[in-house]
């Protein structure tokens, strides 16, 4: 112990004193941090990216790349041909396919996490391999529904037709979503349901209503047959469109790619719930019954138009023919051929017994319904003479870069510059640019003397940066003959006394040197 207390009285023993006890604060002060700091969203990273994705936030923008942090507010474009897997919390990925757009919108707090990812175009699997905390949630919001999860797996499609709505599809393959409507103003109308594995929804909205469209047998429950749709997300979304009627999806292909969920096989649970919906929703039942019938009316209306359209033709052929066409009617009429009668609904029978030929449709020129822009994609449409209508999406133009220069640089500080979209804006690719060099010239401190020597540096012409500094050897004298004076030597020869001076500037050394004459 004594030998331990006169080590700690020398200057090592209490340098090594003051460290242990600096270190010993310091790891209580780190797990004082990991045990009460925030647990939050920690990281968002891109696990993976195929092809291009451009990203567009305050702290970075341009191309996605593979270990890249995104940030909360960062806007998504994954382009075509392209796929972006996300890693979030080392527990959490989010799959966008090509032509998907979304932004991120994240918090954290000490009780709660929260994620939203806000999908306005295209495709995206979100698989999450752990439950949420009680107060954390995790939701994918589109124009007209937002989907909340705890522990899943769920795709969403989304997609804004010409007709003015906009159209998400939720396909449940893990786990249970719940559902919230709302209208494309971002008002939720109240009604939410829970979807569990296996199941799939098809929501509608515009401006004033969002709604599931239901199957033919009336459930908002879908079951898709996946062999009979097409394999790309979005196009499959599109084809259950086509088959949209009022508010119910109908078969046309009679391949029953449509199916309620809640079958025969389903228990009393079941049967209750649709008891309380039929209970719930019978105002609402109601209006969409008027709202079938005065459908309904307007299309046979405008059939019966079209018909009378057709008529005109026939009925003058009839009228040319006539004696001809009673001849035909008299042999082939009995009194049971009434469901083989060529005769259309007006009433009038046409020459022959021919059926109508098949409408061959003949479409227009592809008009523009909705330009492109650079991220989001268009919509055109052309039609047939029958007044059949064909949509098709063009895609997003992309943009168009050019560079920009924020602030040239100079030999002491850099540049910089962007990137910036000449049509919409848009910013990415901020850069620095590398400082110019020195422009160095050479000053002179001191003028070398026949005694001492120069001073010389290198000095920037432009900030005056002190180069490199060098000296100039002393001059020396230069002595030349400056007068002559004649004499005699100590010994009485005949001669000359000349006297050298030195010519060097400042300097005024001298001397004399006698030169004897001969005779």
């Amino acid at each position: 112990m004594n030998t331990f207390k006169s080590f700690l009285s020398t200057k090592r023993g209490k340098i090594i004193a003051v460290c242990s006890g600096i270190g010993i604060i310091l790891v209580l002060v780190l797990i004082f941090i990991l045990m009460f700091s925030n647990k939050g969203y920690r990281s968002i990273l891109v696990e993976n990216v195929v092809g291009t994705t451009i990203i567009i936030g305050e702290k970075s923008s341009g191309e996605a790349y593979t270990g890249q942090r995104l940030f909360n507010g960062d806007d998504v474009t994954v382009k075509e041909a392209s796929e972006l897997i996300l890693c979030i919390d080392n527990e959490k990925y989010l799959y966008a396919e090509e032509n998907t757009h979304f932004t991120l919108e994240y918090a954290s707090t000490k009780d709660s996490n929260k994620l939203k990812i806000v999908l306005d175009k295209g495709s995206e699997l979100n698989e999450l391999t752990q439950k949420l905390g009680p107060n954390d949630s995790y939701e994918v919001d589109t124009p007209n529904s937002t989907m909340s999860v705890k522990g899943t797996i769920f795709r969403v499609t989304h997609y804004k037709d010409t007709d003015g709505y906009a159209y998400t599809l939720l396909d449940v393959e893990e786990g249970v979503v719940l559902v919230r409507l709302k209208t494309i103003n971002g008002e939720h109308n109240g009604i939410e349901k829970e979807f569990h594995a296996g199941e799939s929804c098809l929501i509608r909205a515009d401006e004033n209503v969002s709604e599931f469209l239901r199957s033919k047998e009336g459930s908002e429950i879908l079951t898709l047959d996946y062999l009979s749709l097409p394999e790309e997300n979005v196009p499959r979304l599109i084809a259950l469109i086509d088959r949209v009627e009022g508010n119910t999806i109908i078969d046309e292909s009679s391949l029953d790619t449509l199916e309620d969920v809640n079958s025969e096989d389903d228990d009393k649970e079941d049967i209750k719930e649709n008891s309380d919906k039929e209970e719930a929703g019978k105002e609402s039942e109601e209006k969409e019954s008027d709202k079938k019938e005065s459908d309904k009316k307007e299309s046979d209306k405008k059939e019966s138009e079209k018909k009378e359209e057709a008529k005109k033709p026939a009925e003058s052929s009839a009228t040319s023919t006539n004696v001809n066409s009673e001849s035909v009617n008299t042999d082939t009429s009995t009194p049971d051929s009434g469901s083989n009668s060529t005769a259309d609904s007006s009433g009038s029978t046409p020459a022959n017994n021919t059926p109508a030929e098949t409408h061959t449709h003949s479409f227009s020129e592809w008009t523009i319904v909705t330009a492109p822009t650079c991220t989001t994609a268009g919509v055109k449409e052309r039609v047939c003479s029958c007044g059949e209508k064909e949509t098709a999406s063009i895609e997003p133009t992309g943009h168009k870069w050019t560079t920009v220069t924020d602030s040239n640089p100079t030999c002491t500080s850099e540049g910089s510059k962007h990137d910036v979209c000449t049509v919409c804006g848009a910013t990415a690719n901020s850069v620095s640019i590398p400082m110019t060099e020195h422009t160095y010239i050479t000053v002179i401190d001191l003028e070398p003397s026949c005694f001492v020597d120069g001073q010389k540096h290198e000095e920037c012409s432009i900030c005056h940066h002190i180069g490199s500094t060098s000296t100039t050897p002393k001059l020396g004298h230069h002595y030349v003959e400056t007068n002559r004076v004649p004499g005699t030597d100590s010994n009485g020869n005949p001669g000359e006394t000349i006297t050298y001076t030195c010519d060097n500037p400042g300097c005024n050394a001298s001397y004399n040197a006698f030169t004897i004459i001969n005779p």
